[in-house]
């Protein structure tokens, strides 16, 4: 501490005081006693006397003292104190010079406590599961004395270990207990008291253990293993290292229990009895606090959990829940038979035996005793007929398989066999298409087909008619075989067709050959007028390789002049090269040729079915037609067709269609009960395909594998609507006249609206009205150009909806001299000008300027939007409209159009209308002007 001064004792005129430092260590107090002057003292004898704390004899001092100088230290003694304990030291001086007598008194330390000594005798008492009481002895002295004790508690885990310690309570230093009503069940703890004061904190020794209801085992179950023991297993769910699992047996139902085992771990969750008796078994487990016996807690113990009953080494129940029972099903299928089997001894199935008959039957039909843990069967495939009724049944075994510990048998399950139904679809709403090859299949006849040697060598070739040896099976064909020695070109050709050519058509023809060497061919066609050769023909004949041995199709493209100066074919085939060689042969299938571009791949047997087309021949194979039922549908809505059939005679309870849009990836389905065949399918939509399944169920309860077809739909367009265009000079109008054409509902439908497009100069068709009109209706086109050619057509709509495109009409605007202005719905008010007038016209694109600092020139700024002008000044006639006309028509709101013999036509808004009506009364003179307006909305 700092020195405490006395006050200052004046005499002749020199101040003088006496001041004491004190501090400690340990438990001793060093004081230390000070002089201090106000000016000079020099060898100056004087005295300091003591009291209080200290008060030993006074001592004699030379006092020197300068003036600013420091305080001078006179003395220092020492005491020997006591802790947590005060001290009060006084001194006074005398003797002094000048006669003065200064003193201090009161000056006082006081010593610090030592370390509380540590509390003993920790101990706990159990009250509940939330409640502990906690008892201790404190050791508190006068010179050790406690502020405060904390109370600390540690949680013991399964593995005995204790901590972490935590405070939760802070109590006096005087107090000796503390109930603690925080615990909870399922614990054990462990409690530890501090001392507090201002030097330190002792801890007592750890109490013993305190424990809480353990909690009960879950999950207890019993099951007999292999070696006929019996396993009794459960998940620990205490949490106290002292706990152990009791389990007791009760071989009376539950009704008593007796003990059997106690585990020597608290983790041990299972137990096996071993050789238990023939009986029912049932057990009980709890969790029990076995440590030391003086531990708070000791012998608390969890409820009960009961495990299932087990009866050892007995025959199981009779087996339930056989399937199928009382279901329909179809007999010419391998059928799974199941059941449910019902042990009484916990031990799993080891054998099963199945028995099965004709309802009503005298004798059984035995799988005999099989070993299988699977409570399964299958009934092969045919064992019965459809149309039969069957009974089966079963047994099982458990743990013990001699022949009389089987389980009795099972009540009787029964079977209906029935055929699965099958459904043919006969129509999908489909059309059908006959085509018909211009060159018939008949068999070969002497002179219809040629061949070539084109070596030059003088090679001679055979041809042979090979029957049933083409391409098609029950097919002719010509066998050219060549016979020199030498190698060859050659080929074969036909005859000329004799059905007259289409002018300007196209035809694909083809041909099926098989060489027995491998041959490059190149195709050729020669036209013919009325059996006369005309020259090669024109289009397209690629060529090919056919391998040895192998059928190959040869294609081309023969294009007919439009001039009709040909009417036939013929084909032509030939080696590149000369691949031939003596006994080389050449079959050739007889050619086929079509109108079009493409050769449909049916007529010469390349393909019999394809997705959504069934191909079938009218008659023989070597017929000259083949018929394409092709599933194209021509409406949004079609019928689908198709036929039910049951071996057994019945009939039909359920349908269901299910309709997949391949375009979209959606499907619908439709699904009805009863007899019908036919269904109207909706909402096709034109150009998608679809596939169609249908499956029907019989009035067994079975169900048909879907029959598929595929479906494309493209609709009926309506019949054409014609139009007839006149133009009137009048008005500037152009009348049109709708004339719908006949309609068949085969090919074409009744045309149900109307829309008007007009070309003017070739340019872009326009549709000008937005709603429909009536097919048969008349119109007036005012917006015209009014010199000029424009072509108008007429769009057709159907209900469905589709579309056709009628023949245009042309008409031209034929007037050189009238101008018109129109306004109104269509622009039927009209006002007609005479001659040609003068007309301005102009165009700005919408731009500002800025003028920036630092910048001698504005800045431009350009938007998107024009103004476009037209001046106009004209004059009227007694044969054009009057004065009071056009002021009537610049009264009305706009917009206006104005259109002139130069084609121009002009939607804006109207200004400075003015007539001069001072001029010859056969002549006003007219003006007025007009600016561009956006008439698209």
């Amino acid at each position: 501490m700092s020195i405490v001064w006395g006050s200052w004792s004046y005499a002749g005129g020199n101040g003088v005081r006496i001041g004491i430092d004190l501090s400690y260590s340990g438990t001793t107090i060093t004081a230390k006693y000070y002089l201090d002057g106000e000016y000079n003292f020099s060898g100056d004898v004087c005295s300091i006397s003591y009291s209080g704390a200290y008060a030993g004899s006074a001592d004699t001092y030379t006092f020197n003292f300068s003036t600013g100088g420091s305080p001078v230290l006179a003395e220092t003694h020492t005491v020997a104190g006591t802790a947590n304990s005060t001290y009060t030291f006084a001194a006074s001086g005398s003797g002094f010079y000048n006669g003065s007598t200064p003193s201090v008194s009161g000056v006082s330390i006081t010593l610090p406590p030592a370390v509380p000594a540590a509390p003993t005798g920790v101990g706990a008492t159990r009250v509940s599961d939330t409640q502990q009481t906690v008892a201790w002895t404190t050791n508190a002295t006068s010179s050790a004395p406690y502020a405060s004790q904390q109370v600390r508690r540690a949680v013991v885990d399964i593995t005995g270990a204790t901590g972490p310690f935590s405070t939760i309570a802070t109590v006096s230093g005087s107090a000796t207990s503390y109930s603690d009503t925080t615990t909870i069940a399922n614990r054990v703890y462990r409690y530890q008291i501090a001392a507090v004061n201002a030097t330190g904190t002792t801890y007592s020794a750890i109490s013993s253990w305190v424990h809480t209801t353990p909690a009960a085992p879950s999950s207890v179950s019993a099951s007999v293993d292999s070696a006929g023991d019996v396993v009794i297993s459960w998940t620990v769910n205490a949490q106290d290292r002292s706990t152990r699992t009791v389990i007791e047996e009760s071989t009376d139902g539950g009704t008593t229990y007796s003990a059997l085992a106690t585990t020597s771990s608290a983790t041990t969750n299972s137990y096996t009895e071993t050789s238990p008796a023939a009986t029912t078994h049932t057990y009980r487990a709890h969790a029990l606090v076995s440590g030391t016996s003086t531990d708070p807690g000791y012998g608390l113990t969890s409820s009960s959990v009961v495990s299932n009953t087990i009866a050892l080494a007995s025959a199981p129940s009779a087996p339930t829940g056989l399937a199928p029972n009382g279901s329909t099903v179809d007999l010419a299928n391998a059928q799974t038979l199941t059941w449910t089997y019902n042990p009484t001894d916990s031990s799993p199935q080891s054998n099963f035996e199945v028995q099965h008959r004709l309802l009503g039957g005298s004798t059984w039909t035995t799988t005999g005793e099989t070993a299988s843990t699977t409570s399964s069967w299958t009934l092969p495939a045919g064992t019965y007929a459809n149309g039969q009724t069957i009974e089966w049944q079963v047994r099982t075994w458990g743990q013990l398989t001699a022949s009389g510990d089987a389980s009795p048998w099972s009540a009787s399950a029964t079977i209906i066999g029935s055929s699965t139904p099958t459904a043919t679809i006969s129509s999908a709403g489909s059309t059908t298409v006959t085509r018909t090859n211009l060159y018939p299949r008949p068999t070969f006849a002497a002179g219809w087909t040629g061949y070539y040697d084109y070596a030059g060598t003088g090679g001679v070739t055979s041809d042979t008619v090979v029957t049933g040896g083409g391409y098609v099976s029950g097919e002719d064909c010509l066998r050219v075989t060549w016979t020199t020695a030498s190698t060859s070109s050659g080929g074969v050709r036909t005859l000329q067709t004799d059905e007259t050519l289409t002018a300007g058509a196209s035809y694909t023809i083809s041909a099926w050959v098989k060489p027995s060497v491998d041959v490059t061919f190149s195709n050729q066609a020669w036209f013919y007028k009325d059996g006369t050769a005309i020259g090669a023909a024109g289009g397209s004949f690629p060529t090919r390789t056919a391998p040895a041995g192998v059928w190959t199709r040869l294609q081309m493209r023969v294009d007919v002049p439009a001039d009709g100066t040909v009417n036939q074919v013929q084909p032509r085939w030939y080696a590149s090269g000369a691949p031939f060689v003596v006994g080389a042969t050449l079959d050739f299938s007889a050619p086929l040729m079509e109108e079009g571009s493409t050769l449909a791949a049916y007529f010469d047997g390349d393909m019999t079915s394809a997705d959504g087309v069934t191909y079938s021949w009218t008659g023989t194979v070597g017929d000259s037609s083949s018929t394409a039922v092709t599933n194209l549908v021509a409406t949004s809505s079609a019928p689908l067709d198709w036929t039910f059939f049951q071996a057994e005679g019945g009939s039909q309870a359920a349908w269901r269609i299910t309709v997949t849009d391949l375009t979209t990836g959606t499907s619908t389905v439709y699904s009805g009960t009863g007899t019908t065949g036919t269904y109207t399918v909706t909402g096709y939509a034109d150009g998608n395909a679809y596939s169609v399944a249908l499956a029907v169920e019989s009035d067994a309860g079975l169900w048909s594998a879907d029959a598929s077809v595929s479906v494309a739909v493209s609709y009926l367009p309506p019949a054409d609507i014609d139009v007839t265009a006149t133009f009137s000079d009048l008005d500037g109008s152009v009348t049109l006249t709708l004339a719908p054409q006949a309609w068949d509902g085969t090919t074409t439908l009744a045309q149900t609206g109307a829309y008007i497009q007009r070309s003017d100069e070739g340019t872009t068709w326009t549709t000008l009205n937005a709603t429909a009109l009536d097919p048969a209706a008349s119109a007036i086109d005012m917006t015209a150009p009014v010199n000029g050619t424009s072509q108008y057509r007429i769009i057709a709509e159907s209900s469905l909806p589709s579309t056709a495109t009628g023949t245009a009409a042309t008409v031209t605007g034929s007037t050189t001299k009238w101008c018109y202005l129109s306004q109104g719905a269509g622009y039927a008010n009209v006002v007609r000008f005479y001659g040609a007038p003068s007309v301005k016209s102009g165009a700005q694109v919408d731009q500002a300027l800025y003028q920036f600092a630092g910048r001698t020139l504005p800045v431009a700024y350009f938007g998107s939007q024009i103004t476009s002008t037209l001046a106009v000044s004209g004059i009227l006639t007694d044969d054009s409209s009057t004065p009071a006309d056009l002021r009537a028509i610049a009264k009305l709101a706009g917009p206006w159009l104005w259109r002139d013999p130069s084609g121009r036509a002009f939607y804006g808004s109207l200004t400075g209308m003015s007539v001069d009506e001072s001029a010859p009364n056969v002549v006003f003179p007219v003006s007025f002007a007009m600016t561009e307006v956006d008439t698209s909305g």
